[in-house]
């Protein structure tokens, strides 16, 4: 089973994929239900070309922004802009964040998987990874290969990275309750969730109340093959479904003398 560093690492990748996609969305929306502020004469527009203008405008003055909030100096009161500064911020380099900040992990990974032939980064990984950033088509195949240790190196990166995202969204990380609301094997509060990014097959179930594992030495009940004190709790989907399954099909016992009567009907069960 997979480490729940690699897990982590997998889920804020995805998270932080699923967050750039939607700032687009998320500008559009801001524009047409952000409260105005002032007269309607000062009012600004807020079509397409007036946010395009403010974006420009918001990205000329980053520098200073960011030097007087290092400073403590920040705005007081609202603003007569259609849409946040940070989000314009996040906007102009959502088409780069996510390369940048993979290739930061994938290096990562990559220098502790030097002697797998098969695992080494480089210019070849523009044509397995069809569709997308090399560094990213790289993580999702060599993520599950890495060192405990190492992952959680790249697990800072990606975690930090989809936190801030979506912190600038105001939207916390896709997620639906775990089906039947079950109890947390290790804490016993029924605040399970599956945590929805990326693809289905990728999907992890995580617990709401932020439990840790106890790791080996004290036995942790959260049932992981590979067990780290400290760790957040995390559990492929996939798995839990396996499990489930497993659990839910029929074994028979019965005396060998009752076994020919009842065959019928164990077969039509």
């Amino acid at each position: 089973m997979t480490h729940p560093n690699v897990l982590h690492a997998q889920t804020a990748l995805h998270a932080l994929a699923d967050a750039l996609g939607m700032v687009d969305e998320a500008i559009r929306d801001e524009a047409i239900t952000r409260v105005r502020v002032g007269p309607p004469s000062a009012a600004p527009r807020r079509g397409p070309r007036s946010i395009a203008r403010l974006s420009a405008l918001i990205h000329s003055e980053r520098c200073d922004r960011v030097t007087n909030a290092r400073a403590g100096i920040h705005q007081i009161g609202s603003t007569c802009a259609p849409v946040r500064a940070e989000l314009l911020d996040l906007a102009h380099r959502a088409p780069g964040l996510l390369a940048e900040v993979a290739t930061d992990a994938a290096w990562i990974i990559a220098s502790s998987l030097r002697r797998r032939p098969l695992l080494v980064y480089g210019h070849a990984w523009r044509i397995v990874a069809a569709g997308e950033h090399p560094a990213v088509g790289y993580l999702r195949v060599a993520l599950p290969c890495a060192p405990s240790a190492v992952a959680q190196e790249a697990l800072a990166i990606l975690d930090g990275a989809a936190d801030h995202a979506w912190s600038v969204l105001r939207l916390d990380r896709p997620h639906m309750p775990m089906p039947g609301n079950p109890p947390c094997p290790c804490c016993d509060q029924r605040m399970l969730r599956v945590e929805t990014s990326g693809p289905r097959n990728s999907w992890a179930v995580t617990c709401g109340a932020r439990c840790e594992c106890a790791g080996p030495v004290s036995e942790c009940l959260c049932g992981m093959v590979e067990r780290c004190a400290g760790v957040r709790h995390i559990w492929p989907l996939a798995a839990i479904w396996r499990a489930e399954q497993a659990e839910a099909v029929p074994t028979v016992t019965a005396p060998q003398g009752d076994l020919k009567r009842r065959r019928g009907a164990v077969m039509l069960a």
